[in-house]
């Protein structure tokens, strides 16, 4: 169950070799490849705490795990916020992510496990 706690956050990177070699020697992070310009981050232990992605820096993201992905999207637009991404398959390890702007226009991420309502 989500609990609105940020559970996810990304790292922008222009040089994602550099960026895993950095975090890999300093915090012992591992990396697998997630498709193109995206890399899982792990604790040395294996646990996925995060990702690196292939843009230019601009500051983290941060995800927060919610229970239904689309009433707290609805939420964040009435709110003042804009819809930058609706829901989207990470895998069905993973569940699904969306993104939106808040009423600031900075970007913050949304996870869930749950599938969508029918």
């Amino acid at each position: 169950m989500g609990n609105n706690a940020v559970t996810w956050w990304e790292l922008p990177a222009t040089d994602l070799a550099a960026a895993q070699k950095f975090y890999g020697d300093v915090l012992g992070w591992q990396f697998a490849p997630m498709g193109e310009g995206y890399v899982l981050v792990s604790t040395s232990d294996g646990t996925p705490i995060g990702g690196l992605t292939q843009e230019p820096p601009q500051g983290a993201r941060l995800y927060a795990e919610v229970d239904d992905l689309e009433d707290t999207i609805a939420r964040a637009v009435a709110a003042g916020g804009k819809v930058v991404q609706e829901r989207k398959l990470i895998s069905e390890e993973f569940g699904w992510w969306g993104l939106i702007h808040d009423a600031n226009g900075q970007e913050f991420g949304l996870w869930t496990h749950n599938a969508p309502k029918s």
